[in-house]
């Protein structure tokens, strides 16, 4: 009996393993698969012979941010409406610079991510944690630098 519910325990972790690891990648193979069509679909629209996706903006639309090959300029994507901008990396500040100006105005939080998108104006989305346990959203102007808005969102909490 002992045998069969040790074997039963193998097979279950097995099955259950498995499953997990291919919905894993069915998720991953169709943001990756998201990616490179908004890619071509770029590709086909602008002059541009290579490119690479730099990020992936998750606002009202999914906004792909796609540079050409010498990362001079960077091309803002929807699939609903193709290409919203093109605009000159050199026009934009950098991650550092938003990085810096993030700092200056909150010092007592632990940054996530940056992340560039478009939201009627190319904008970096800034992530972070709080000191009370909130999760934080600052979207600033990527050409000035200027904070446009700001979410607190509280974490869900265990009892």
């Amino acid at each position: 009996m002992g045998k069969w519910i040790i074997t039963f325990a193998i097979v279950f972790t097995l099955i259950t393993t498995a499953g997990l690891t291919y919905f894993y990648y069915l998720i991953i193979n169709e943001e990756y698969e998201a990616e490179e069509a908004a890619l071509r679909e770029v590709l086909a629209e602008t002059e541009m012979s290579h490119g690479e996706v730099h990020d992936v903006y998750r606002g009202e639309e999914t906004v792909y941010t796609i540079s050409d090959e010498n990362e001079a300029q960077l091309f803002f994507f929807t699939f609903e409406d193709g290409v919203l901008a093109e605009v000159d990396e050199d026009e934009l500040l950098s991650r550092s610079q938003i990085r810096e100006v993030f700092t200056e105005q909150n010092e007592t939080t632990s940054l996530r991510s940056i992340r560039l998108g478009y939201d009627n104006v190319p904008v970096f989305e800034v992530t972070y944690d709080l000191n009370d346990g909130r999760y934080g959203f600052d979207y600033y102007d990527a050409e000035n630098g200027e904070r446009i808005k700001r979410y607190r969102l509280n974490r869900e909490r265990s009892s």
